[in-house]
């Protein structure tokens, strides 16, 4: 089972840690989130994404493109249990969507000469382990629309066009999860 959390305007996706187990992500996860159950993806501006207390400064270099950022964070308990059934879609898919997700998820890291994912440094309030992402963030490429990107390549019937709002992101997993069950 995939997940869709929406954290109010900005969606992420979370798996199942097993998920990932024998795969490149998954030998490059396991170290920093032992015991977490599912791991959550989402993609931002980095220079946003990846402050400790993003403020309007902030918030307005989001109106011009920059450098993507990956944040993942390690969840101990299922996200419906922790972020509420109202703020999550749960979506069925195959281990081959899994799989197809995973790899998703690597290449979308960009990587040093050693093939290890770029750390992005961060304050030690920020949440969540931060990597450079291989993507750039623009109005027209958001993180919701990544988001519904990554939901594509696990399998799921959506399509990530014109979607640049968490509502929108959250309208079309609810239609595939629908359209799947």
């Amino acid at each position: 089972m995939l997940h869709l959390v929406t954290l109010g305007w900005h969606v992420e996706v979370a798996l199942p840690a097993h998920a990932l187990q024998g795969t490149p992500l998954g030998a490059a996860m396991a170290p920093l989130f032992p015991q977490a159950r599912h791991l959550m993806f989402g993609f931002g501006l980095r220079r946003y994404f990846a402050h400790p207390d993003p403020g309007l400064p902030e918030l307005l270099s989001g109106l011009a493109p920059g450098p993507g950022a990956i944040r993942v964070i390690g969840l101990h308990r299922p996200p419906p249990e922790l972020f509420g059934a109202g703020s999550v879609v749960a979506l069925p898919v195959t281990e081959a969507g899994l799989a197809d997700l995973a790899r998703f998820l690597w290449d979308e890291l960009d990587r040093d000469a050693h093939g290890r994912p770029r750390r992005v440094v961060t304050d030690p309030g920020v949440r969540g382990a931060f990597f450079e992402a291989t993507a750039r963030y623009d109005l027209g490429y958001t993180s919701n629309t990544w988001a519904v990107l990554a939901l594509r390549q696990a399998g799921l019937p959506v399509d990530p066009a014109g979607v640049v709002l968490a509502s929108q992101a959250v309208a079309r997993a609810r239609a595939a999860a629908a359209r799947v069950a």
